[in-house]
């Protein structure tokens, strides 16, 4: 394909899509954008490069990243290991070719977001601690969201909760 990857969709609700993405390739894949969405990604495995918006981001086992609408991106493996992440999309999953000018200066805003979990926050409730990662503080109120959450191994507990406006894949 293109982004010479394997892919294992795992859902789409038609408000957010999720699925586990595998890079082996060492070769950056073409650039692209989805103009009506932002993008979050979680790494799993291995290391990668993220170019987006004319900046390059090292991403490890651990590691988020958030690409606003319209941010153009590519991936690339780095390592021996297959770089694997978790990648959500929000509403619809439009796709398009940046510009040569939007390749080589990338545009104003459209910067992306970089946090590992050792830096995110840590909410303790019910048993379990989440760690905020891709948060309305860090990069603005009408996004995607992004953390870990780490339960008990014996007696997990946890309170049967919904969430209003918005979907999470745990």
């Amino acid at each position: 394909s293109k982004l010479s990857r394997e892919s294992c969709p795992l859902f789409d609700s038609g408000n957010m899509a999720c699925g586990m993405y595998t890079f082996s390739n060492n070769s950056p894949t073409e650039p692209h954008a989805h103009p009506n969405t932002d993008v979050v990604e979680y790494t799993i495995q291995g290391k990668g490069i993220i170019r987006a918006n004319a900046k390059s981001y090292v991403m490890d086992r651990g590691t988020a990243i958030h690409m606003p609408v319209d941010a153009w991106h590519t991936y690339q493996c780095d390592g021996d290991e297959p770089f694997v992440f978790l990648g959500a999309l929000d509403k619809q999953r439009t796709r398009r070719t940046p510009s040569k000018k939007e390749v080589d200066q990338g545009m104003p805003g459209r910067d992306a977001t970089v946090v590992h979990v050792s830096e995110g926050r840590a909410v303790e409730r019910d048993g379990k601690t989440s760690i905020l990662l891709i948060e309305p503080a860090r990069v603005g109120s009408k996004t995607l969201g992004l953390g870990v959450a780490h339960y008990a191994m014996e007696g997990i507990s946890g309170t049967l909760h919904s969430h209003e406006n918005f979907e999470q894949v745990i």
